[in-house]
């Protein structure tokens, strides 16, 4: 962890800060402690800005952080997000493996929230959830040219369809990149049962993805195909601009560093 600047005291002996080279914000008490135990060195800490255990990860913003809806529907809506596109938007995740609701996160740029045993526990309560959660905050931030830091497109610019049953998929949606408009397309599977879909990126099919759980990117020519309550990123096929998808020479991928 680096220099750290208080930035507002709470209750008792709670207090929270920001780490000057991340930008993250972290809790500067035994909670921090807490954290430290469960994750490895470098890891992103918690928060007690507006909740009792909230992953900023990599946020790179300061400034307040305000409730989102919490619900799992397929079908939440992206009207907070649209209103708010660059608010640090922040949701409740209190199941003890409440993967849809990181999912929810990643699809709509929310911050985690970890509320076990709704706000009266710890994070070693829900350990399949920060499991998951930590996993989708480190993907979040390898990515966060489109997942942090791009605009929210809701599902313009792509097309989202089961493969088995040839209807439209939900939930799903897109974000550009600042850089040069690239696009990115979160797909989340919420239901119980794997499911295979096709994406088109800009009427384009093809392509490559990447689960979550994995770091190895994915061939999406035929379909991405998403494990129960799991979630994808998935780029369109190569148009010139470099991605994270980007086949090099060697059947490897080639990163975009921020």
């Amino acid at each position: 962890m680096g220099e750290l600047i208080e930035l507002s005291s709470g209750s008792g002996e709670l207090s929270v800060g920001i780490d000057r080279a991340s930008g993250s914000l972290v809790r500067l008490s035994s909670a921090a402690l807490e954290w430290e135990a469960l994750a490895p060195a470098g890891a992103p800490g918690p928060s007690t800005c507006c909740c009792r255990w909230a992953s900023t990860a990599s946020t790179g913003r300061a400034g307040p952080v305000n409730p989102a809806p919490r619900w799992s529907s397929t079908r939440p809506g992206p009207l907070m997000r649209f209103l708010r596109p660059d608010a640090l938007l922040m949701t409740a995740v209190t199941g003890f493996d409440d993967r849809n609701m990181i999912n929810q996160c990643l699809l709509y740029r929310y911050i985690i929230s970890y509320e076990p045993y709704n706000f009266k526990g710890r994070l070693t309560d829900m350990p399949l959830t920060v499991a998951y959660g930590r996993q989708m905050d480190a993907m979040r931030t390898e990515l966060r040219d489109w997942l942090w830091d791009g605009e929210f497109q809701d599902t313009i610019g792509a097309r989202v369809t089961d493969r088995s049953s040839g209807e439209m998929h939900a939930p799903f949606s897109v974000f550009k990149s600042p850089r040069d408009g690239s696009l990115a397309v979160v797909v989340a599977n919420y239901s119980t049962e794997d499911r295979v879909v096709d994406v088109l990126v800009n009427e384009r099919a093809g392509g490559r993805y990447r689960l979550v759980e994995r770091d190895e990117w994915l061939d999406a020519a035929n379909g991405v195909r998403l494990p129960a309550r799991s979630a994808a990123v998935v780029f369109g096929p190569p148009d010139g601009r470099l991605h994270p998808a980007a086949e090099t020479g060697s059947g490897t991928t080639a990163h975009h560093s921020p």
